[in-house]
């Protein structure tokens, strides 16, 4: 039996988000870079608003929640809750949370895993919204009314 290529890659970079995770959560050395308590406050209020976000993701997705970036052959498009705004509120979710966790205590090793989060989800998202696009047949119009991390800015019209 041959292996899939695309799911070897799926597991890879779901692996590589749990690592950077991981590392973010818990690299405590070297020591921080700087120690402020009103960043300390504003770094948890970044994590808990990133876990509130992600915790409305889940509930407005009302499927399976997945780690791996391909949909499964049961799921729909969400278009509401966050999804109505964000096309990727988890990983929007997980970014800010992890922003948190480094304003709140910075250091050159939650720093770098932070970058390499950032560049894992971004490859997902990429890999993830072609897969989305061959699947859902609204999925590019979708695309346009909505931001990747980040709600949309929509210009004002002018006559």
């Amino acid at each position: 039996m041959r292996k899939n290529p695309a799911r070897f890659f799926e597991y890879y970079l779901v692996t590589a988000q749990f690592i950077c995770l991981g590392v973010i959560v818990v690299s405590f050395f070297p020591p921080p870079l700087w120690h402020s308590a009103i960043l300390t406050g504003i770094g948890c209020l970044l994590v808990v608003c990133g876990v509130l976000l992600g915790l409305w993701a889940i509930v407005s997705f009302k499927q399976t929640v997945r780690v791996l970036p391909s949909p499964s052959v049961n799921s729909s498009l969400v278009l509401r809750g966050p999804y109505a705004y964000i096309r990727h509120p988890m990983y929007s979710a997980l970014l800010i949370a992890s922003i948190g966790v480094f304003v709140a205590y910075p250091t050159v090793t939650r720093f770098c895993a932070m970058g390499v989060l950032y560049l894992v989800l971004r490859a997902k998202m990429i890999y993830e919204e072609r897969l989305l696009t061959e699947r859902f047949i609204d999925y590019s119009a979708y695309t346009m009314r909505t931001g990747k991390l980040l709600p949309k800015i929509q210009r004002p019209r002018t006559s």
